[in-house]
């Protein structure tokens, strides 16, 4: 390649010249696309590991991953898409917490390369990277390739998104998140503002009305809370454009959103009458009480520790709301770029609005949100350090280092505050996520299991509400029923109180009795584990006891 300044020196063929504005413009476009290349690069690279390394102990494994585990691998051993317990098969609790779009690729992986949490793993660390690219393409259809990379770097790292933690597990809310992405991707590259259209491009458009709907629709499979909020999403958005924008048809919103729900629908039809045990109104009855249970919760306490959350530090260091704010204010734009802006927008504000305001207020809810929401506070803080890549670059290459030391010069310094706070936003986080799964691995359940599988004759039955030991051993366990579930999450996250007897273990006879440290602990009062039996041995966070006839 020549240098720059040969391009000067000999204009092309083509007969037109190369002004000093226009070469600076090359230049800068240049350098630009190499220090975002360079930078994209860096982000793939730390990605990739931070995805990866250490997999299946960074996060520990605990009750929820282990009990969506249960029904892949319930439905390997047994052909059965159900949890499983000592008694038999039951085909409600986590098959209504998480989705086919996650537990059928794993199980299908397990059918392949067996059955392990590495594998398990492994499909998640997939839905993860393909989140980002998507998450990527969008930001970047948005608001261009430099947001796209700061909201790249900063959905990463940010501990109150904290993607690396639930995207590295079984749970639905990354699926969930790359599902309803990629569904509005399709849904913008879709949409088109002209008024008259040939045969050919009105079918073409329908078709991807239909996939942006099944893309939809999957993301409230997915996660039953999607439905909470992707359906109205889209009738606000249909209205804001009939009212305000008027820039697309009726069916742009009309046909997605009749797909969306008719595939939600079609699952829940699936789940409760042809997958579940035949008892529809005790299904139902089980739907009502998770719901009740952390859906859909008016608590006082809960709402202000939602919004202490929300407006903490770890939550963009308070910029959340702001955020929220400039891209509602982009939004007022009458064009497609502006509706485009204001779908996110409505989602996000619903969102969060039911995280704090419905919910029970778990971290892991706003989760969606908040992931969406990082490209707002990247295009904030975009456009705040705006000042620093207006300086003016020297069309002269033999002054061009002077000229950057007079842009150097010449930056506010409210540019530079806002370019070190973005910074300090992005790498503050990482030494957390760096020791936690570079250095601190938590195998304390493979220690329990590998103790389990030693000792313990896999004729026993053991009592436990652990079911990711159920998972990763082949014994006999017996888990409280499903709707004990609900009590356990009112007492801890409401303070509900329940008598000793709300569940007595010891009707089953259990031969062993496993108990972790979480709150689920108090389920098992400690005067009936200390009247029939004897502790074995703590640990990796479990302690074991086995039944003592003698007492």
């Amino acid at each position: 390649m020549g240098k720059v300044s040969d391009l000067r020196a000999s204009p092309p063929a083509s007969g037109w010249s190369i002004t000093d504005d226009h070469l600076a413009h090359l230049i800068k476009a240049r350098l630009r696309w190499r220090a975002e290349t360079a930078l994209l690069a860096v982000l793939v690279v730390a990605l990739l590991a931070l995805a990866l390394v250490n997999l299946p102990y960074y996060p520990r494994t605990w009750f929820d991953e282990g009990s969506h585990l249960h029904v892949a691998k319930a439905l390997v051993q047994f052909g059965r898409y159900a949890d499983v317990s000592s008694e038999g098969f039951r085909a409600y609790g986590p098959t209504l917490g998480v989705g086919p779009t996650v537990l059928l690729p794993i199980a299908l992986v397990f059918k392949l390369f067996g059955i392990g949490l590495v594998q398990a793993r492994l499909v998640m660390a997939l839905y993860l990277l393909l989140t980002f690219a998507v998450a990527y393409r969008l930001t970047r259809h948005l608001y261009g390739s430099t947001v796209a990379l700061m909201a790249g770097f900063l959905l990463l790292t940010s501990q109150g998104v904290n993607i690396l933690e639930w995207g590295r597990q079984v749970l639905g809310e990354v699926p969930t998140l790359f599902f309803w992405l990629a569904g509005v991707l399709v849904w913008f590259r879709q949409s088109r503002t002209s008024e008259v259209l040939e045969t050919s491009e009105v079918w073409r458009r329908q078709m991807w009305r239909v996939v942006s709907g099944v893309l939809f629709g999957l993301a409230m499979v997915t996660k039953n809370q999607a439905a909470l909020i992707i359906a109205p999403t889209l009738i606000v958005a249909w209205g804001l454009n009939a009212l305000y924008y008027r820039r697309l048809r009726h069916a742009d919103f009309a046909l997605p959103l009749a797909v969306a729900l008719a595939v939600y629908v079609a699952w829940m039809a699936i789940l409760l009458i042809f997958l579940g045990d035949g008892d529809l109104a005790g299904n139902l009855t089980l739907l009502r009480q998770a719901s009740g249970g952390a859906l859909f919760v008016f608590a006082p306490e809960r709402i202000e520790a939602s919004l202490k959350f929300l407006l903490g530090l770890d939550v963009f260091y308070g910029w959340l709301v702001p955020a929220l704010l400039y891209a509602a204010f982009l939004s007022l734009r009458r064009d497609l770029e502006g509706l485009k802006s204001a779908l996110l927008v409505v989602f996000v504000a619903l969102w969060l609005g039911w995280y704090a305001f419905g919910s029970i207020g778990w971290e892991r809810y706003a989760f969606p949100a908040l992931a969406v929401a990082s490209l707002f506070v990247a295009r904030l803080f975009h456009d705040l350090a705006a000042l620093i890549f207006r300086a003016p670059l020297s069309t002269d290459l033999e002054h061009k280092l002077s000229g950057y030391i007079r842009s150097i010069r010449s930056i506010n310094p409210l540019t530079v505050a806002f370019v070190a706070l973005f910074v300090l936003m992005v790498v503050r986080p990482l030494p957390y996520y760096i020791a936690n799964i570079f250095f601190k691995p938590d195998a304390g359940p493979q220690q329990m299991a590998e103790y389990l599988n030693t000792h313990v004759s896999q004729a026993a039955l053991i009592e436990t509400w652990s079911p990711e030991l159920g998972f990763l051993t082949d014994h006999r366990y017996h888990y409280p029923p499903s709707g004990m579930l609900d009590k356990a999450v009112r007492n801890t996250w409401l303070g509900e109180s329940y008598p000793p007897e709300t569940y007595d273990f010891r009707v089953y006879d259990p031969d062993y009795l496993i108990l972790d440290h979480s709150p689920l602990r108090a389920f098992y009062p400690a005067e009936y584990v200390e009247l029939g039996y004897r502790l074995v041995i703590s640990l990796g966070g479990y302690d074991l006891y086995e039944k003592d006839d003698g007492r």
